[in-house]
């Protein structure tokens, strides 16, 4: 079967085996087609954003990662420890006699371990604050090379237009390794023609969960066997989207094409006023001089995942008075004292308190969800307009090294209110965060006009302007 582009259909009823001799023909035949095309015309226009997850977007939106949209299940040391601890002890392995410690070699205790669950001991932690989604354009995530040090393979990918990428207003840069906008204020909306591809075993264990699959019937979905970019890659190629990266057994880019692909996004960029290829990377985790972009600098300063460290702490705390002052971050992250601990305190004790906490921090976190959906519609248009100028506004101070114009109080209390502007929980605190930014950046312009013009005038006769 042959599209009105003459382009092979190689997903068939919804389905997709990699491992096949067909639809490797037709991913050859497809790219193929796609590079003569993007050659004769010198450019190409067709750019899909692709995003793999663990997590399923709620109700089709892509939303901040931050304690109020969702929550992952973190093994700390402590968490390992407590599954070695178990491995020994269902082995009848002991690990201490009249309190010293009887060593066991790693080979016996890896081995072990590997019989236990690895999600024993695990702590419901809230997701790591970051403000920007990041997506790759006609690109598999594992062709990113070293570019995206992250996990692949991952549960979901939903693979979508990028228009509305375009015309949120909140993004900030393209790259076909790595495009990203700004989420902290609107999620971004998956259209109604995205395409979810979901690994045959994984849909298997997915779909006795009949609220997923009627989440599910309201796209289109692919299931796929073998291997994920590959099923990417293809998907995109019937598309009439030329993939950035194809392996060598299918199709070899020349200097030509390459140079056509980098040109028209970089167009694109150019087009929509967005950065080229900007690294989220901040340099020495310090905008200053660096060349990586603001936001990451600013997300790393949210403090929420440290606050629900010594909440946990805290917990455990008040669950084992008796040894209170053994249970620290050392306890958390270090080998030696999370031993000390599990032994005092007793392995079973402390996996019921850390399934009694998971539970706590799962009904909060679920509280907290219900009211950051509810709070998100208060924005409206008025308002929209408002954080996507400040957002402009901010990415310009240090674009354009407006700091400079700043001493150092001032332009602390202007980082601290970028950093409100982003992680607040509420749209009315972003908001007045935003109000007091433009205000002292205002009053600094105005300051610096009055120099230039001469109008500020020291009562010091010695004070000279030039």
């Amino acid at each position: 079967m042959e599209n009105e582009c003459n382009l092979v259909t190689i997903v068939k009823d919804g389905f997709l085996d990699t491992t096949l001799e067909e639809p490797q023909r037709g991913l050859k035949y497809n790219i193929s087609v796609l590079v003569e095309k993007a050659k004769k015309e010198k450019k190409i226009d067709n750019f899909m954003i692709i995003r793999e997850d663990d997590f399923f977007p709620v109700d089709w939106e892509w939303r901040v990662a931050s304690k109020n949209t969702g929550v992952e299940k973190e093994s700390f040391v402590l968490s390992r420890e407590l599954r070695t601890e178990v491995a020994l002890s269902n082995a009848n392995i002991k690990t201490e006699f009249n309190g010293f410690s009887i060593p066991v070699s790693n080979k016996v205790t890896n081995e072990l371990s590997k019989k236990i669950d690895v999600d024993l001991g695990t702590i419901n932690m809230p997701m790591r604050f970051r403000s920007t989604k990041h997506f790759t354009i006609n690109t598999p995530l594992s062709a990113t090379g070293k570019y995206n040090f992250v996990d692949v393979n991952r549960d979901f990918t939903i693979i979508d237009g990028i228009d509305n990428f375009l015309k949120s207003g909140y993004a900030y840069s393209v790259a076909y390794h790595d495009a990203y906008l700004d989420v902290s204020h609107e999620g971004l909306p998956i259209s109604n023609d995205a395409i979810i591809l979901i690994n045959e075993e994984k849909y298997n264990d997915l779909k006795q969960n009949p609220l997923f699959i009627k989440q599910l019937n309201e796209r289109k979905v692919v299931i796929f066997r073998g291997e994920q970019h590959l099923a990417i890659n293809m998907i995109l190629s019937q598309m009439g989207v030329l993939p950035s990266k194809v392996g060598f057994q299918y199709f070899e880019y020349d200097k030509e094409i390459e140079d056509i692909m980098k040109d028209s996004l970089k167009n694109l960029a150019e087009k929509h006023n967005l950065y080229f290829d900007k690294s989220h990377a901040a340099l020495n985790n310090n905008p200053y001089g660096g060349k990586g972009h603001f936001s990451s600098y600013i997300d790393d300063r949210n403090n929420d995942f440290n606050e629900s460290i010594n909440d946990f702490l805290e917990f455990l705390r008040k669950k084992f008075p008796k040894y209170k002052d053994l249970i620290d971050f050392k306890a958390l992250n270090e080998s030696y004292y999370s031993t000390k601990l599990i032994r005092k305190v007793g392995i079973y004790n402390l996996l019921n308190a850390i399934d009694e906490y998971n539970i706590k921090a799962l009904d909060d976190f679920k509280k907290r969800f219900v009211n950051y959906k509810n709070d998100r519609k208060n924005i409206n248009l008025e308002l929209s307009d408002i954080f996507k100028e400040t957002i402009k506004i901010i990415n310009n101070y240090y674009r354009k090294e407006e700091y400079n114009n700043f001493n150092y109080e001032d332009r602390e209390t202007l980082e601290n209110l970028i950093r409100l502007f982003f992680h607040s929980d509420t749209v009315m605190e972003q908001l007045n965060a935003s109000r007091r930014l433009l205000e002292l950046l205002q009053k600094n312009k105005s300051l610096n006009q009055m120099f230039i013009n001469n109008e500020f005038v020291s009562e010091r006769k010695d004070c000279k302007f030039k």
